[in-house]
């Protein structure tokens, strides 16, 4: 059944969002000999929605990675797609990246609203 398979994917992939949060500094290119402590780090928050797509079973998820830091941080984008489409068991996922500065305290959709 689609629907199920569509929740088993939304439960799947919230369990991922969840280890990415857990391991973000695994999922963070800081640069060389910069240390990942609370000097340089000072916060770490995600924020997502969940949609179905257009098409049957689809999903259209937007993540907003928030960090308050004090160095020149990098997402590693292709660890994380990786990460996403091995959990989901996917060949591949489109992903469309955008880094916004000075966010605030927003959250996703006041966010989508202003960006999408």
């Amino acid at each position: 059944d689609d629907d199920e398979h569509l929740q088993n994917d939304i439960e799947v992939f919230e369990n991922t969002i969840i280890a990415i949060l857990q391991n973000i500094q695994d999922y963070v290119n800081l640069p060389e000999n910069v240390p990942w402590d609370d000097n340089t780090i000072k916060n770490v928050d995600i924020d997502y929605t969940l949609e179905k797509g257009t098409k049957k079973g689809q999903l259209h998820i937007h993540i907003l990675f928030r960090f308050t830091h004090h160095t020149k941080i990098q997402l590693n984008y292709e660890k994380i797609k990786s990460k996403i489409t091995d959990d989901l068991g996917l060949k591949n996922i489109y992903m469309y990246n955008r880094l916004v500065r000075n966010s605030g305290d927003q959250n996703i959709l006041s966010y989508l609203d202003k960006y999408v």
